[in-house]
């Protein structure tokens, strides 16, 4: 998924458009799309060749390639995964995503060993669970606050939440960014 990862550091797609192309590498063969389209998508997402790769090998234009994968996978996402399969199991993981696996065990585990409060937990295990990746603070903001979507308080709560995590957090297990107008992410610390 290193392309399309690179391609949501770029900005040229969402994190449900990530989480989308995700749940194809899992399991390609319950996406039904139009062969050429499909194929498109396998390439990049499972094989990961190069777009400019893709775009010569086609005849197409620069740059096209990207735009059809971040269009294939909104498309995607737009269907509400009907070609997924298993309704029961979509359901669960689009809650469990919307929500930032607020049943998760590893909560209550990173508050007792940090002393964090239940939204600092949370906000951790999401920037832990996406390590590397820049997460928007708007998408953290939908994830944490999912239960309140009328009363939700202004987006500079997750500069606060970052701020008193930094200080709460061990050098050695690694460190929040901010990134300016991009969001946050967590950079493990590598001990190899």
């Amino acid at each position: 998924m290193k392309i399309i990862m690179e391609m949501r550091a770029r900005g040229s797609l969402t994190e449900q458009q990530v989480l989308t192309a995700a749940r194809f590498r899992k399991d390609p063969q319950r996406i039904r799309l139009a062969p050429t389209l499909w194929r498109t998508l396998h390439d990049v997402v499972i094989r990961e060749r190069n777009l400019g790769e893709i775009e010569q090998s086609r005849g197409w234009p620069p740059r096209s390639a990207r735009l059809l994968v971040s269009q294939l996978l909104y498309a995607i996402e737009e269907t509400d995964g009907m070609f997924w399969g298993d309704p029961e199991e979509d359901l669960r993981e689009r809650a469990e995503y919307l929500t930032g696996a607020d049943t998760d065990p590893r909560i209550a585990a990173l508050m007792t060993r940090h002393r964090l409060t239940k939204m600092e937990a949370r906000l951790l295990l999401m920037l832990q669970d996406a390590p590397g990746t820049t997460v928007s603070r708007e998408s953290l903001m939908r994830r944490l606050y999912s239960d309140r979507i009328d009363e939700w308080p202004d987006v500079t709560i997750i500069s606060v939440f970052v701020c008193k995590l930094r200080k709460k957090m061990p050098a050695a297990a690694g460190r929040i960014e901010a990134i300016r107008g991009a969001g946050v992410r967590w950079v493990p610390d590598r001990q190899d």
